[in-house]
Formats: C-alpha cells, sequence, structure tokens
C-alpha cells in the first residue's frame, strides 16, 4: 500500500450490475480459475517429459514468482483505474494517444479470446481427466472423442445453468472454492503419505533430473518444463472484469489478484512436495499405461487402493466444476464490458443485461442478482462450438487451447509496456503502488511474458511429426490476423475505449 495521497479514476457507466462481492469471495473466484490441482495434475506429463522432479518444483517456484511480478504490475494498475474493462481499457490509458484505441482493440479481443479458449481448456481437461477414471479400472479402456465431448457439454451445461438460474450463489460459491482446493491438496497429501508404500529421499526430490525421454538439451528441457505451471498460473488478470460487482474494487480487485498468486503458489508447494516424495519410477508413468493420466497412474500406486484413488479423483471433479463455474463467470463478464464499448458485432444486444428474481424477495431484502444473460448465451455458444472443432484434429484442438495463454500473456504486455514508456506517471495516487520497485517489477514482467511465448510455443519432446508438433504459435498469428480483419471492417469504426471521468 502507499501513503500518498490516493486518486482513484472513476469510469462513466451506468452501474447496472449487483455490486456485492467482497474480497474473500474475488479472491476465491481468482483462485478458482487457476485451479491449482487440476491444473497440475493435467499438465505434470510435461514436467516428467521434461527434467521430472527438479523440473516440476523448481519450475513451479520460478513461474509462481514471475507471475507474482505480473499480479503486482497490474494490481497498480487496478488499484488507480478500477474497471470492468480491466487490462484492455489501461492499455488505452497507458498508450500513446496515436495508438491508444488499436492496442485497447487488440488488448481487449486477445483478453476475450483467451478468456473463452482457458475456459474450453479447462473443462475439456475436465472431462479427459473424468474419463480417465474408467482407465484406472480398465487399462485397456479408451475413451471415444465423442464421449469425451459429450462430457465437455455436459460440464458446459452445469457452468452455464448456475450463471444463469444460481447467479446470487456465487458468493458461496466462490468462498467455498478456497476451502475445498486447500482441503483438497491437505487430504490427498495425507493419504498418500499414509497409504504410499515406498518414500523417495530429500535428494531424489530436489536433485532428481532426467530428461532423456524429452530429447532436448538437459538446460532447454527444464526451461520447457516451465509450460507445467504457465499453464496453471493463468486466469488472475480476468479478474478485473468483475470491478462492477465489487465493492471497492480498487481495493479488493488489487488484493483479489496479488493475494490469489501468493496462495495458488503456496498451495501448489505443498501438493507437489507430497508428490514427489512417493513419485514412483518414471517408467511406470511414462512408458506404460498411456491411456491413464500420470497423476492417476501416481495415485493407483501410492495409494494402492482403488476406492482411495477414486476420492483423490472426485475431489479433483469437485475443483473441476467449481473452477468451471469461474472462469464462465468472468468470461460473460469480459463479453458485457468489451460490448459496452461498441467492441463486439451487435454490442448493443450482447451488453444487455436482466434481472434474476428469487421468489423469496417479496419483502424486498434485495435476495436477486442481475447478470448479463446474453454475455453468458454468447459465452456458452462459443464453448459447445469450440469443442465440436475437436472432433475433426486432436493436435489443432490443443494448439488452439494452448493459444489462450498466449492471448493471455500478451494481453498483460501491452498495458505493463505501455505504462513503463509513459514513465509510469499515470499510475499516481494508486491505492497500491510499488514505488522504487516499479520500474524493477514492470520490466520482469514484460521480460517474462516475452519468455513465456517462446516456451509455449516449444514441443515438450522432440523430435516431432505432423501429430505432435507444437501449433500454438501458429494459432495465435491466426488469431491476430482475424484481430486485425475484424478491427478494419469493424473496429475502427464502432470501437470507442473506455469513458474515463474527465474524458
Amino acid at each position: 500500500l502507499t501513503d500518498e495521497p490516493q486518486q482513484i479514476e472513476h469510469f462513466n457507466y451506468k452501474q447496472e450490475l449487483n455490486r456485492k462481492l467482497t474480497l474473500p469471495s474475488i479472491l476465491g473466484l481468482s483462485f478458482s480459475v487457476m485451479s491449482i490441482p487440476l491444473g497440475i495434475s493435467t499438465t505434470m506429463y510435461t514436467g516428467l517429459i521434461d527434467g521430472g522432479a527438479v523440473t516440476i518444483f523448481y519450475g513451479w517456484i520460478i513461474v509462481f514468482l514471475m507471475s507474482l511480478c505480473v499480479a503486482m504490475s497490474l494490481g497498480e494498475m487496478s488499484g488507480k483505474y478500477p474497471s470492468a474493462g480491466g487490462i484492455y481499457h489501461w492499455s488505452y490509458i497507458f498508450a500513446n494517444s496515436k495508438y491508444n484505441l488499436i492496442t485497447s482493440f487488440y488488448c481487449g479481443w486477445l483478453l476475450l479470446i483467451g478468456n473463452w479458449t482457458m475456459c474450453v481448456s479447462n473443462l475439456f481437461s475436465g472431462a479427459q481427466f473424468i474419463l480417465s477414471i474408467f482407465g484406472i479400472i480398465d487399462t485397456t479402456y479408451h475413451p471415444h472423442s465423442l464421449v469425451t465431448l459429450f462430457v465437455f457439454f455436459l460440464l458446459v451445461l452445469i457452468c452455464a445453468i448456475i450463471n444463469l438460474k444460481f447467479s446470487k450463489h456465487l458468493d458461496r460459491i466462490n468462498k467455498v472454492c478456497i476451502y475445498w482446493t486447500i482441503y483438497t491438496v491437505l487430504i490427498i497429501d495425507i493419504l498418500l503419505m499414509i497409504f504410499s508404500p515406498r518414500f523417495n529421499d530429500l535428494k531424489s526430490i530436489f536433485t532428481s533430473f532426467d530428461s532423456s525421454r524429452s530429447g532436448w538439451p538437459a538446460p532447454i528441457a527444464f526451461i520447457i518444463g516451465f509450460q507445467q505451471g504457465a499453464y496453471t498460473f493463468q486466469g488472475f488478470n480476468l479478474i478485473p472484469s468483475m470491478s462492477d460487482e465489487v465493492k471497492a474494487p480498487e481495493k479488493n480487485i488489487t488484493k483479489g489478484m496479488i493475494y490469489s498468486v501468493i496462495i495458488a503458489g503456496l498451495t501448489g508447494i505443498i501438493f507437489i512436495i507430497p508428490l514427489l516424495t512417493i513419485l514412483p519410477e518414471l517408467a511406470l508413468l511414462l512408458d506404460e499405461e498411456s491411456n491413464i493420466l500420470p497423476i492417476e497412474v501416481i495415485f493407483k500406486i501410492s495409494s494402492n487402493s482403488l476406492i482411495v484413488t477414486l476420492l483423490f479423483v472426485i475431489l479433483i471433479c469437485g475443483t473441476i466444476i467449481i473452477g468451471g463455474i469461474g472462469v464462465f463467470t468472468v468470461a460473460s463478464r469480459s463479453v458485457y464490458s468489451l460490448s459496452r464499448d461498441n467492441g463486439i458485432p451487435f454490442s448493443k444486444f450482447w451488453n444487455q443485461v436482466s434481472i434474476n428474481n428469487n421468489e423469496n424477495d417479496e419483502e424486498g431484502d434485495g435476495d436477486y442478482s442481475i447478470i448479463p444473460k446474453n454475455g453468458i448465451y454468447l459465452t456458452t455458444i462459443i464453448l459447445i462450438a469450440s469443442g465440436i472443432f475437436s472432433l475433426f484434429s486432436t493436435s489443432a484442438f490443443n494448439a488452439f487451447m494452448g493459444s489462450a495463454i498466449n492471448c493471455l500473456t500478451v494481453s498483460n504486455i501491452l498495458p505493463i509496456l505501455s505504462s513503463i514508456l509513459n514513465k509510469r506517471v499515470k499510475l499516481k495516487g494508486s491505492y497500491f503502488r510499488l514505488r522504487s520497485l516499479g520500474y524493477m517489477i514492470n520490466v520482469l514482467s514484460v521480460f517474462w511474458s516475452f519468455f513465456l511465448l517462446i516456451v509455449l510455443s516449444c514441443p515438450p519432446r522432440i523430435p516431432v511429426n505432423f501429430i505432435t508438433m507444437n501449433y500454438t504459435s501458429l494459432i495465435f498469428v491466426l488469431t491476430l490476423m482475424f484481430i486485425s480483419l475484424l478491427y478494419v471492417v469493424y473496429g475502427k469504426n464502432h470501437f470507442h475505449g473506455p469513458l474515463v471521468d474527465g474524458n
């Protein structure tokens, strides 16, 4: 925090949504979007291939600290300009006046596409994780793509219905997420330590490195292993889209972003160390039972009990549902915010809000919620259409999902880099200031984000073929081309950027 006089900027938008959410709720929402147990579980293959224990543990620490730098950099902006537009509004404010409109438009669409694809990625990974339960029982089981798609559709509909019909309970759901995630990690850790027949020594946990299966030189394999943490530490930059529904957003959005990254980092460490302590030999995880995720092989071997393994999977499935609800919520708010600035074709339709009345609200106690219903409908349509795409090409679909991180990463770069070039002048008076550390942390954030774009474009193992190649960078270039075309035919004549008091 800062002792200098605060000068919080306000925006000229009609307050349409309920401003009810508090810090615990927004912290839980940010935490749920990152979904630590699911993120670590579904991406562990990359860490195991590219070095094993050393890559997983130290890679997590590095990604955690650098993500915290990014969160603090964005927190300064949120503390001065609390807006549902979030990152794309800040890009407009900090960029040179000659380029602020196009910069903001690109940033807004990168944020929105990244939001949608992250939602698809989380729920599709969740569907695959749920179906791999049958692989634990029968190692010859391999789910048909249509079955995976059906489970994905089911998860999408559950998240959509809860956001549409039970939105007044989102505050409670967000708070439950914190407890569910932490207790999930603790229960899994404790039971694994109790049931595991073998334990690795400290030297194996903190110094064991084997990247022979990756084909990469050891240093490069270690760096590529950052992908595991990078795929997990995403989503905190989406939280500002909830600013219209949070009390004192300049304080609570800022704290929510920063605190959630800290809690996620520590929770991940608590989850990872016991897993590495009982980690079976890599040959058992990577060379056998390919139809099962490595994490479920770990559960199966270490617990030596089908019932305990299923308990672990059920606990993580709970984080899938809660995390899916959270990322669905912020995606619909991103649609609402961008359409409010005429950034989406047919904006007047997408930014409409609806009141969900509660039948028990006869006494006028305010037990109702206002939601961007059409934004939720659009998000549902986009997610279902994206899921159908998985039937045509698995590698292209995976690249499409991977490009979500690239979109979110570049959307982080734009406002932070613009602020640096602007000499951080417009941050004066923010609720949260980095002061003398500001330039260093901002530069580290930008460097890390550019570095991450390179890391995410590399395949976890080589040599590659047409199927195993990482097409993330190609999909990202196509995304930029789509946004460019959209700006030419629509954006430059309709999009107007944020409406700040005094503009």
